[in-house]
């Protein structure tokens, strides 16, 4: 009898305790709502979308994705003091943020209609959650997608006798796309944005505009589209139905030719809007020579934008003391430092002639050089290079080819006394003259002796 009484306590005992364990892990009480303003919407208008979110005991977390056809409705704004959010595009994520001990949480999303059709929003809920508890909310729909129609803006007539309705004329002067043929907008487009910007590369005389009206009832027409070089501007004037208009403004820069040039072939540009500044380079402006010149700077290293005879831009280095150009600015990088390539006439470094021969060398499959090469067989992986370094400094350089190592390189020099110097062709002059000095002196003195003698 004991035995059955103590299996029977046990049994309830454990039944007790997964009955606990079992409500421990109920959901909270809570719901959610959506709704938009209505059905139907008329293009220009607003459209609100209303979320909520409720909870018995506060709102302690959630997540909410508001997806919609950006093609058809544009984003307006947000009125919430409950969530965090961002706007992807086509899509608006929001956050409970921070939680809340209140019962109930909205938000009030606003949208404007931009094209006439059919659309709709859809609202995706997760991980909703109680303010208290870890556990997710019951009772409450995870989805819920609200189809609408977008139609044109009419009013209802109003007959001014039995037979003859009035019928009020459309007031929509907005337009709903804008591009140019070749061209690019610097400014994403939009209906209520009156202001854009173009750049062309080419000495181009109009524009191939594109327009679409957002009202059927409405025309367009441009003005001042006869371009010349330097800054335009190009109206598109849009005319609703009932005469009303709006003006959508393009500034175009068309590409000037150059008036001041370097060695007769190399002009120098003067729109530099869309040129990148070099990377450790600073855009400053000098005058030079009575001009007022952009040069982009990087300690001893200026460098000027420059466009060739074949209308093809880019980077030159300058010398600002003699307004010389130098050379292109296309960096070599050797063992981690960049150098230029410059040009040099080797009549310049004839001392260079007694160990080397002049040569080419390929750094790399887009650059060759003029070098040296030593006439020594065993000295043949090696090239004295002429270049410019990244401060502006010429020098000659001793390049390893093997192991891809340069370093400065400086002709061996002897001292002939405190202000001059003996190379190495002097030195061997020298040498020779000194021999056939001291075999003259042998000669005449053996000669002597031998009439001694006789």
């Amino acid at each position: 009898m004991v035995k059955k009484f103590l299996i029977l306590l046990l049994n309830s005992i454990l039944i007790f305790n997964t009955s606990c364990y079992i409500n421990a892990q109920e959901n909270v009480n809570g719901s959610t709502s959506a709704s938009i303003s209505s059905s139907s919407v008329v293009l220009g208008n607003q459209i609100k979308l209303t979320l909520t979110l409720k909870c018995d005991e506060g709102v302690g977390g959630g997540e909410i994705k508001v997806y919609y056809t950006s093609s058809y409705i544009k984003y307006d704004s947000i009125q919430t003091n409950s969530f965090s959010f961002s706007n992807n595009g086509n899509y608006i994520k929001l956050i409970v943020d921070p939680p809340s001990e209140q019962k109930s949480v909205s938000v009030d999303i606003y949208f404007s209609a931009i094209k006439i059709g059919s659309s709709k929003i859809d609202v995706n809920i997760s991980g909703f959650i109680g303010f208290d508890s870890t556990n997710e909310v019951s009772s409450y729909t995870h989805n819920f997608s609200f189809p609408f129609e977008i139609i044109n803006k009419t009013t209802p007539t109003v007959p001014t006798t039995p037979t003859t309705p009035s019928v009020s004329l459309s007031s929509d002067a907005t337009l709903y796309s804008l591009s140019i043929n070749g061209l690019k907008l610097e400014e994403a487009f939009s209906s209520s944005k009156y202001e854009y910007t173009v750049y062309s590369n080419e000495l181009i005389d109009k524009l191939d505009i594109s327009a679409v009206c957002c009202s059927s009832k409405a025309t367009y027409k441009i003005e001042k589209n006869n371009l010349t070089e330097g800054w335009n501007q190009v109206s598109i004037i849009c005319t609703a139905e009932d005469g009303s208009k709006k003006t959508y403004v393009i500034k175009v820069y068309v590409k000037e030719k150059p008036t001041l040039f370097y060695n007769e072939k190399l002009g120098v540009v003067k729109n530099l809007d869309k040129i990148e500044t070099p990377t450790d380079f600073e855009k400053k402006e000098v005058i030079v020579e009575n001009n007022n010149l952009t040069i982009y700077s990087h300690n001893n290293l200026n460098l000027i934008y420059l466009e060739n005879e074949n209308n093809c831009s880019d980077f030159y280095v300058i010398d600002i003391a003699t307004n010389q150009i130098i050379c292109k600015y296309e960096p070599i990088n050797i063992s981690g430092r960049n150098y230029l390539k410059i040009d040099f006439d080797y009549q310049d470094f004839v001392e260079m002639n007694d160990l080397f021969k002049e040569n080419k060398y390929r750094i790399n499959s887009n650059v060759t050089l003029n070098c040296w090469s030593y006439k020594a067989e065993n000295m043949s992986n090696y090239r004295i290079l002429y270049l410019m370094d990244d401060n502006g400094e010429k020098n000659l350089y001793c390049y390893e080819a093997t192991e891809q190592i340069i370093q400065k390189f400086v002709l061996p020099q002897m001292d002939e006394g405190p202000n001059n110097a003996i190379t190495i062709k002097d030195l061997t002059i020298y040498s020779i003259l000194a021999a056939s000095i001291f075999c003259l002196i042998i000669s005449i003195a053996l000669t002597v002796k031998r009439k001694t003698n006789e």
